[in-house]
């Protein structure tokens, strides 16, 4: 009974894990959950960052940006607007293009460009006041992110 009288929106990840070791399924899921947007979010931003960076070379440009395109173009081959498979398409694509871009980047850069996408979202995310409605927070960043990269 006391797990229920807890404060859900003031507990720190460890915190929350903690928890979910305890055998708390909601907290387990909500843990799980929040992880997988961060690490969507940093992944997005991540290749956003790479694709500016003047060291790359172009392949991985080219790719990166094809990626980029195709998440924030209007017209998908699987439309966003259909539930589940949509954004399991983005989600894919940002998968196996991530991948060829690690695969074509210099190690160097991308160690620089991960240490400052985990830099930029974790600081979003403490202004954001941590992981009190992450899942709004992170979504109206991702709108955020599209409007930059569209007017870029």
């Amino acid at each position: 009974m006391a797990k229920l009288m807890l404060n859900y929106s003031t507990l720190s990840k460890r915190q929350i894990d903690a928890a979910a070791a305890t055998g708390s399924w909601w907290l387990s899921q909500r843990s799980r959950l929040r992880r997988d947007l961060i690490t969507i979010a940093t992944q997005a931003y991540l290749l956003s960052l790479l694709v500016k960076h003047p060291k790359l070379p172009w392949p991985a440009k080219m790719v990166g940006g094809c990626v980029i395109g195709y998440i924030f173009s209007p017209v998908q081959l699987i439309p966003t607007f259909i539930p589940l498979v949509g954004q399991l398409d983005d989600l894919l694509v940002l998968f196996l293009g991530g991948k060829v871009v690690r695969k074509l980047t210099p190690p160097e850069v991308l160690t620089e460009c991960e240490q400052r996408a985990d830099l930029v979202v974790s600081a979003h995310i403490v202004r954001c006041g941590g992981s009190s409605g992450i899942n709004t927070r992170l979504a109206r960043w991702w709108r955020e992110l599209r409007a930059i990269s569209a007017t870029s």
